[in-house]
């Protein structure tokens, strides 16, 4: 996913051999790109608590 939109759903399976032998639950995943969610996210990771990943995608 190169961008992401306001909200998606995500499923992890684990495939070996072309069969699945496990996979989670579906999950809906929020997206809040509004300016005091940028906020907020600015703040978290100025005092560290953003995950690192989050960070290097925007790059700061």
């Amino acid at each position: 996913m190169t961008k992401a939109t306001k909200s998606f759903t995500v499923q992890v399976k684990y495939i070996k051999d072309g069969k699945t032998l496990a996979e989670s639950g579906v999950e809906k995943v929020n997206v809040k790109t509004g300016f005091f969610a940028k906020l907020v996210a600015f703040f978290r990771m100025l005092f560290g608590s953003l995950p690192k990943v989050v960070q290097s995608y925007f790059d700061i």
